[in-house]
């Protein structure tokens, strides 16, 4: 007769043979571990997080990296779900400036620029023209230890505890701790790269998966991202080209006039048509 136990907490099936011999019964145990799920139990989740950045191109690359340049295809369902779609420009320039530029089609060119450095947070459009301050959200991005990129903002983040959870055959899972929710991270065991993040916040579901990567002078990150909410689709983000290192002039992170903000909200001022060079 043979009996199998397992003890889920550690990973350990256990043989339990019953052999009679005479009028007795013999007991016989025979322990082996089970391997479905090493990772969980030999890794902590800083070792994820570097084998993570080892796969992207190091953890010191990417703290110190001088600019990033980047041209994206933005697809959304707006208020109205109809399908929207942006051609944004990103301009990221150490230390903690970031600009992208955004045209959207469906006004004919119309060009929006939102500027982000530690001392001024700023939007112009076209549509009014109108020139946009905000007030005390405010975040110094210099003081990040990564920059604030989709594929790197959880790491800005404490881990919520030093757990690695097996989800699947192929995923690891650690959790990182924000302000107001909990940011559940997901790599690939395979090769490390992140597959996906997913939190709750005011009752939505967010989800987010990173795919397409693509390597460019030492940096590797996920050109094409799709992003669900409460299970429908919400976003798609595909990325023609980056470009690391370029010269940027940080004058483009400047508003058109001097910064203005209020630490009970935004401040709007009409201007006059402003054309940018980039």
């Amino acid at each position: 007769m043979l009996m199998i136990l397992s003890d889920r907490t550690t990973g350990v099936f256990f043989n339990i043979g019953i052999v009679k011999k005479g009028n007795s019964l013999i007991f016989t145990t025979l322990a082996f571990l089970l391997f479905f799920s090493p990772a969980s139990k030999s890794q902590n989740p800083h070792e994820i997080i570097a084998n993570y950045l080892l796969a992207i191109g190091g953890e010191t690359r990417w703290k110190t990296l001088p600019s990033r340049i980047s041209m994206e295809v933005y697809k959304s369902k707006d208020s109205t779900n109809s399908l929207t779609t942006l051609f944004i420009t990103d301009y990221y320039l150490q230390p903690g400036n970031y600009l992208y530029k955004q045209v959207q089609l469906e006004y004919l060119g119309q060009v929006t620029v939102q500027a982000e450095t530690k001392s001024c947070k700023w939007r112009y459009s076209d549509k009014g023209p109108y020139l946009l301050f905000y007030g005390s959200d405010i975040i110094d991005q210099s003081k990040l230890a990564f920059p604030d990129l989709s594929h790197l903002e959880f790491l800005n983040l404490k881990l919520a505890d030093q757990k690695v959870y097996l989800e699947d055959d192929s995923l690891l899972r650690i959790d990182f701790l924000g302000k107001t929710k909990i940011t559940h991270v997901f790599f690939n065991k395979k090769d490390a790269l992140l597959f996906k993040t997913a939190y709750t916040m005011n009752g939505t579901n967010w989800e987010s998966y990173f795919s397409n990567y693509k390597e460019s002078n030492g940096y590797k990150e996920p050109y094409k991202l799709i992003v669900y909410a409460n299970g429908e689709k919400y976003l798609e983000v595909n990325t023609n080209q980056i470009n690391y290192g370029s010269e940027i002039d940080k004058s483009i992170f400047h508003p058109p006039r001097p910064c203005s903000k209020k630490n009970d909200g935004e401040v709007i001022y009409l201007v006059d048509k402003i054309t940018f060079k980039f």
